[in-house]
């Protein structure tokens, strides 16, 4: 018996581990002199920026702030905003898996908040806010990759493979000058959405080009009117890479954290703090054996299932969600509107998958007292195009932003409309049943009477099973009978030779 056993290690993904933790929030903030004081407290709202993930042993690492923002009326100046930072540090245990190399996906949500005026220059928020996290655990997998001798016949499998090679989150800084109108009243909010508009990889380096599109809401003195203010952020990251090279794959999101507005300098001007999220892939094809047999000898086969990611879609795309809402107060006077836009989730819908987010809109509106208040509602935007399986196989790499919203008020109901981006790279993971083991055992016994056997095969039948049933040679079978095709196309008859 000469059976030569060839082997090699396959990395496997694991079932995906999803995590929970709540971070309390107890804190004060403070009104600065340069604002107005605080007459009645609009709305509260928070959002989750992470700076630092990592995986260190049996722990989850998440490192963050929570950007806690606070629009309230003012008898002087009408709607006003406060903001303040809340930074976190928590470790989420992980169980007993290898999760060394997994890209890690962060999101949340208020679970609940309340947020009173103590004074008129002190405000107290209390609440929690619920921090989840995605990531999927892996293993190595030893797969025979080819076998000889010993009258072996093999069925060899390729499949492709996506490595992830390497993850980046880098927090970059950039400035732009604006021109404010004289008149300027109150600063109500300074958001931003960043757009990647050329990612290129050469040699070790990733070259990333792009732009924020910054909005400034606000109002001028002696009038209550919200006015927008357009203001384009250019930027450009040069970073370094190991292993990586024009072939690589590149997920590339920019998140906006930050603006602020410098007035008192000579010239005005726009500061944008953005977290660049990269996250680089190796697409590449591997090759094992899926069964085997020996024409010569019983054989013992062990199985086990590789589960590897494979690319299902790059994705860079316009959404659109629209919506009614219906304003609480029959003589209410739509202000404006403030929207968050939630992580994308595949979901399964039959026997499709789908991918589903959630926008979430704060509208302000004017009551008739002249009191400033906020309506929350929830807006859903889906991907325009269904995927083959189950939504749990999917996994998406990316991000989605808003990049506009239009809002219309006819009678007691505003039309909204939403535009949003989104870009990355959906990810499908595909099982593979491999061969793991194989020991041969007692020689067939020889059935010297029996040179030549028919078979009556049935349309997609694999010509390897038929011989693996009768120990013989699958090139011989295929050879007598003249098929070109490993897989019969339809009913048929089959000559089956002994095999030497």
């Amino acid at each position: 018996m000469d059976l030569k056993v060839f082997k090699d290690t396959f990395t496997s993904l694991g079932c995906r581990w999803e995590g929970r933790a709540e971070i309390p929030i107890d804190t004060e903030l403070l009104i600065p002199d340069y604002l107005p004081p605080v007459f009645k407290v609009v709305k509260c709202m928070f959002y989750l920026v992470v700076l630092q993930k990592g995986i260190a042993g049996s722990r989850l690492r998440l490192e963050g702030y929570l950007r806690c923002t606070v629009l309230y009326q003012s008898e002087e100046q009408g709607l006003c905003q406060t903001e303040q930072k809340i930074p976190f540090e928590k470790m989420l245990e992980l169980p007993q898996a290898e999760f060394s190399a997994s890209r890690v996906s962060v999101s949340g949500s208020a679970e609940y908040s309340n947020c009173r005026a103590v004074n008129q220059r002190r405000m107290e928020v209390r609440g929690a806010y619920i921090v989840q996290a995605e990531l999927c655990p892996t293993r190595e997998c030893e797969l025979v990759s080819s076998l000889a001798g010993g009258g072996v016949e093999q069925l060899q499998s390729r499949f492709g493979l996506l490595r992830n090679l390497s993850n980046l989150d880098k927090l970059m800084t950039n400035e732009e000058t604006v021109h404010l109108p004289e008149d300027l009243g109150c600063v109500i909010e300074i958001s931003g959405y960043g757009e990647v508009e050329e990612c290129r990889l050469l040699g070790g380096k990733a070259v990333v080009k792009g732009r924020t599109e910054v909005q400034l809401v606000y109002t001028r003195r002696e009038n209550e009117n919200i006015e927008n203010l357009s203001v384009t952020v250019p930027f450009n990251q040069i970073l370094d890479f190991e292993s990586i090279n024009e072939s690589s794959l590149c997920s590339a999101v920019v998140e906006t954290v930050g603006c602020s507005l410098n007035a008192e300098q000579e010239e005005e001007s726009v500061t944008v703090t953005s977290l660049l999220r990269l996250s680089v892939y190796e697409q590449a094809e591997g090759c094992a054996v899926q069964d085997a047999f020996s024409t010569q000898y019983e054989t013992q086969t062990e199985y086990e299932t590789l589960v590897c990611a494979q690319l299902a879609d790059r994705i860079s795309l316009q959404l659109a969600c629209t919506g009614q809402i219906l304003l609480p107060e029959p003589d209410a006077v739509y202000i404006g509107c403030f929207t968050a836009a939630g992580p994308l989730h595949i979901q399964t819908k039959g026997d499709k998958a789908v991918g589903e987010g959630m926008v979430t809109l704060n509208l302000i509106y004017k009551n008739s007292m002249g009191e400033y208040m906020c309506t929350e509602q929830e807006l859903a935007y889906c991907l325009p195009q269904d995927y083959p399986g189950p939504g749990e196989q999917y996994s998406f790499d990316g991000g989605v932003q808003v990049c506009g919203v239009q809002c219309r008020q006819n009678g007691n109901e505003v039309q909204a409309e939403v535009r949003l981006q989104a870009n990355g790279l959906l990810m499908r993971a595909c099982s593979h049943k491999l061969l793991a083991n194989i020991e041969c055992g007692e020689e067939w016994p020889q059935a010297k009477e029996i040179a030549l056997r028919i078979y009556f095969a049935h349309a997609g039948e694999q010509v390897f099973e038929i011989a693996k049933r009768y120990h013989a040679c699958a090139a011989a079978v295929q050879q007598c009978n003249g098929l070109e095709a490993p897989v019969l196309e339809a009913d048929r008859h089959i000559l089956i030779p002994k095999a030497n």
